[in-house]
This record gives C-alpha cells, structure tokens and sequence, in this order.
C-alpha cells in the first residue's frame, strides 16, 4: 500500500504518518521502497496505526504509546504491568484535574469583585508600577 491508501483505511494524514515515522512509531524497515522510491505500508503498518488511534483514544501519549507498544512486542506486557501503568496514569490525570480546579477556584475569584474590583489590574498595576 502506499501512503494514500493507508492515510485513508487508518483515518491519519499522510503527515501523521510520516511524523510517526520519523519518531520511530511506526519501525517502517529501510528495504520498505519500491524501485520508484515510494515507501510500501504493509498490513502489518496498518494495524500498528489502528493500535496507535485506539491507545490515543483513550488517552495514551505517543510516548507512552511508544514504550507500550515496545513492552508488547518484546512479550514485557501482561495484565498486571498493563494494569500498573494504567492506574499510574489514572493518579496522574487525578493530579491534574486537582491542579485544574485549584487554577478554575483562583480564576473565578479573580473576576469574583468585577466590574467594581478587576484582580487582574490589581495584580498588573502593583507588580507593574513598582517596576515602572
């Protein structure tokens, strides 16, 4: 397949793809040319592009994605690893959510005195004017 027919039976640009590529996502082998210089995608391409869209879809980093998908071709991924990193990422994206309605929490109180009291240009003209 060339690069058209996989960009449309994945559902990736062709620029995706070869920006996978270049990351190394995708392990395209050098000997993957035609005698026209374009690149052959094997079946075997196409579905790590599908294992790439699903692992996206639920939220897994193209890092994470990466070191996922060397952990199972080398036979280093069972349920319970997968499961660890897993509840790894659940803490983490915990962690974020709490950074995230700190940051909501201090942005309503900031507009909380407007149109009276403006925080923003309170912080602007103490910060500001002692420098100015």
């Amino acid at each position: 397949m060339l690069i058209g027919a996989i960009a449309q039976l994945s559902g990736f640009s062709r620029d995706t793809i070869r920006y996978y590529e270049r990351i190394g996502l995708l392990g395209l082998p050098r000997k993957a040319r035609r005698e026209n210089n374009y690149k052959e995608y094997t079946p075997a391409i196409l579905s790590r592009l599908r294992a790439i869209k699903e692992l996206k879809a639920i939220g897994y980093t193209l890092h994470e994605i990466q070191q996922v998908i060397e952990s199972y071709e080398v036979g280093g991924l069972d349920c319970v690893t997968g499961k660890e990193q897993v509840l790894g990422k659940v803490r983490l994206i915990d962690e974020q959510i709490r950074q995230l309605q700190i940051t909501k929490r201090q942005l309503l109180e900031a507009v909380a005195g407007c149109p009276d009291h403006c925080k923003i240009i309170a912080i602007l003209d103490q910060t500001l004017m002692q420098n100015g």
